[in-house]
């Protein structure tokens, strides 16, 4: 199930900002990427929203074309009428990297018994049409693994932490799209997942969003974050792949939070782990984690989030 919320609120506004200038942006010398977020200046965070551009390198203006300027304002039309949305421009410092639970938030471990390194974290459970009971996590660190191999999470509410053996059902990787399906296999019992939290999704559309307070579900934790930024395009220096419709939060994450879940109060999943990235504004460098929406793998997946 995904939640829109309510009618009443207004739509950020610069998603329509984006439909317009967003391609021209893109096919600029020298920027990297352009998301929706909240402006930055040397390191910190200010109100309202504004088009971010993510750029190789910021150059004065006098060594820029007109053509090349990124303007202070964008116009765009919102339901007949003229708007304006202020731009910001952020320069690309690491480009974005990949991170690499039974339960949101419980660790992927190793496919050895003596291999306890946490691979990657269960980000969500549900009953898939084809597969039965499956994990979601993030689909990178499925690439170092033999997909014949069985994987084990652990469970974090068992006093023995007991480890449950999963298969890999699908991966997918393309354009930001990241994960993989993990079924269980041998004697897991449905009384093992009646706890998960998350039932429903949210696609945060709306000017409020921006600004969320959120949480990741890592590491047998709750972690608290806050949204900065949604609808994230993003060109991947090495391989000139496009990511798109990335949610950006403060950095939170670490290696091995990859699939882990980011929530707001409600425990609606708004989008999966996949990796980090950092800016330079001012002089000042300034991280940030990055998810895939959840709406990525549920408009692709025949499935319902939570158990039976």
């Amino acid at each position: 199930m995904t939640d829109k919320g309510p009618s009443n609120r207004s739509h950020l506004p610069a998603l329509h900002a984006l439909a317009e200038v967003g391609a021209s942006l893109g096919k600029r010398a020298g920027v990297r990427g352009f998301y929706i977020g909240q402006k930055m200046t040397d390191g910190e965070y200010g109100a309202g929203c504004s088009v971010v551009c993510i750029v190789d390198k910021k150059l004065p203006k006098s060594k820029l074309s007109r053509s090349e300027r990124i303007p202070k304002r964008l116009s765009f039309e919102e339901l007949g009428h003229k708007r304006q949305i202020q731009t910001d421009v952020l320069q690309n410092h690491r480009t974005i990297s990949e991170q690499g639970l039974f339960n949101p938030g419980d660790p992927i471990r190793g496919v050895s018994r003596e291999d306890n390194t946490v691979r990657a974290t269960v980000g969500a459970f549900g009953v898939h049409t084809d597969f039965g009971p499956v994990f979601v996590t993030a689909g990178h660190f499925t690439q170092i693994l033999d997909r014949r191999r069985t994987i084990r999470i652990a469970d974090r509410r068992s006093a023995s932490r007991e480890l449950i053996n999963v298969r890999i059902r699908s991966v997918v990787r393309a354009n930001g799209i990241d994960y993989a399906l993990l079924a269980p296999t041998g004697g897991a019992s449905n009384a093992s997942f009646r706890n998960v939290p998350i039932v429903s999704s949210y696609q945060p559309i709306l000017r409020s969003d921006v600004g969320q307070r959120l949480f990741v579900l890592a590491r047998g934790q709750q972690v608290p974050t806050i949204c900065r930024g949604l609808n994230m395009t993003y060109r991947v220096p090495r391989t000139g792949e496009v990511l798109e419709n990335l949610i950006v939060t403060d950095p939170v994450t670490v290696r091995g939070d990859s699939g882990g879940a980011l929530v707001d109060e409600h425990f609606r999943l708004w989008g999966l782990v996949i990796g980090v990235a950092s800016f330079r504004s001012g002089g000042r460098v300034k991280r940030a984690s990055i998810y895939m929406p959840a709406f990525k793998f549920l408009s692709m997946e025949s499935m319902v989030l939570g158990g039976p």
